[in-house]
């Protein structure tokens, strides 16, 4: 009898956790505070500010805005010779707190950049070709805590805008998009314009794409998903993802280790569908871990997974048609709107300098881009090879 009813209050149990969230992603413990052998935030900040200070040369910390309990979200520019009209790449982790692993291999990833510079001939072409700004610790107040959320129980990764037939919103939601310091302040920093990044999480090993929002089988896909697709298989082939690839019985959708968000399980607000419809950025969601490694050794392994997956991702930031785009005059444009032919989704912006990238699959021969901004005539270019185009728009007569 005693073992029965054991058994009937295991299954209960089970079945109350099971009943409190549909979010499959929820599977790293809540700590209590930062285990070891995972970094407190001020030994982070140490870490970042000393980097700088050895590679003054290659790095920058750029300040982002300040979490809820005031503590500094900052992230590290790494990048050699002058940054205007590269690429730009953004790498961010910890946006839950408790999935540690998440910050820990971007920490890793940073000083491997910077060691490596002058000494490693396909690390020092990178940094030449590209703007890397990495944002190690997105949530400081949850990392601290060792939970999940920021200190107003608020899920960062579901408080950007909502998408979906169903606008309400739970309380981890946040009353309102936005509505909390460390989202307000990375929806500011986006407009540097970043080209590809990616968003770093813990719970599973997978490359979860956009959009989170909605299933393909009910059509909500990406116009740009054949691009989404391609850019996730690289970076699940260039690494050693691949020997976590393929659960067929959890994730129906799942090809080489990467799926579209919604199809693995529907999220409202989150990052990275924000970012492809409204930031002109590609956004992905990387899970490297099933949970976080309590061992150097268990981080370290998790890293070098994903190391060579990374280096090859930034590259393919390239991989596309760039420019300025400039008036009458040859002043640079901020803010112009360039959108493809067909593509209604996803519209990249140039930057304060007018520069723009705009990403499009290896196999893309010709496509057309228009070009608009308010006060000026808009321009449709025809593209015939990936490159550099310069693009004047006229005022609008």
């Amino acid at each position: 009898m005693r073992f029965s009813r054991v058994i009937i209050f295991l299954l209960w149990a089970l079945a109350a956790f099971a009943s409190c969230s549909d979010d499959k992603s929820v599977s790293e413990r809540e700590y209590g505070g930062v285990p070891y052998p995972y970094r407190h935030y001020d030994d982070a900040m140490d870490f970042l500010y000393g980097v700088n200070a050895d590679y003054p040369e290659i790095t920058k910390i750029e300040y982002i805005g300040s979490s809820v309990r005031g503590r500094a979200i900052v992230g590290i520019v790494i990048s050699s010779g002058e940054s205007k009209g590269k690429p730009r790449v953004r790498l961010t982790g910890s946006i839950h707190g408790n999935e540690y692993i998440s910050g820990e291999i971007l920490f890793r990833f940073i000083d491997y950049l910077t060691s490596e510079y002058l000494f490693d001939n396909s690390v020092t072409e990178l940094l030449k070709e590209r703007c890397i700004v990495i944002i190690p610790i997105f949530n400081p107040d949850g990392h601290e805590s060792g939970r999940r959320y920021n200190a107003n129980n608020v899920d960062l990764n579901r408080n950007f805008l909502f998408y979906g037939k169903n606008s309400s919103r739970s309380s981890y939601h946040g009353k309102t998009a936005f509505d909390q310091p460390e989202s307000s302040a990375m929806m500011d920093y986006s407009n540097k314009r970043f080209h590809l990044s990616i968003t770093f999480h813990s719970g599973e090993v997978i490359v979860n794409l956009p959009f989170d929002y909605g299933t393909r089988s009910e059509n909500i896909i990406p116009n740009e998903n054949e691009l989404l697709w391609e850019l996730g298989g690289i970076y699940a082939d260039s690494g050693e993802v691949h020997i976590f690839k393929e659960n067929p019985d959890i994730y129906r959708y799942a090809v080489g280790g990467v799926i579209n968000g919604g199809d693995w399980y529907v999220v409202d607000g989150s990052f990275q569908d924000w970012n492809y419809m409204k930031a002109g950025c590609i956004d992905m969601t990387v899970e490297v871990a099933r949970s976080s490694p309590l061992t150097q050794s268990g981080i370290e392994e998790v890293f070098l997974y994903n190391r060579d997956s990374l280096l090859a991702y930034i590259e393919a930031a390239g991989n596309g048609v760039w420019g300025k785009v400039i008036d009458e005059h040859g002043e640079p444009i901020e803010g112009a709107a360039i959108r493809r032919a067909g593509v209604e989704d996803f519209v990249v912006y140039t930057d304060a300098d007018g520069y723009f990238m705009r990403l499009l699959e290896k196999d893309c021969l010709s496509t057309e881009l228009c070009f608009f901004k308010k006060g000026y005539a808009a321009k449709t270019i025809k593209v015939h090879n990936k490159g550099e185009i310069p693009v004047t728009l006229e005022p609008e007569l």
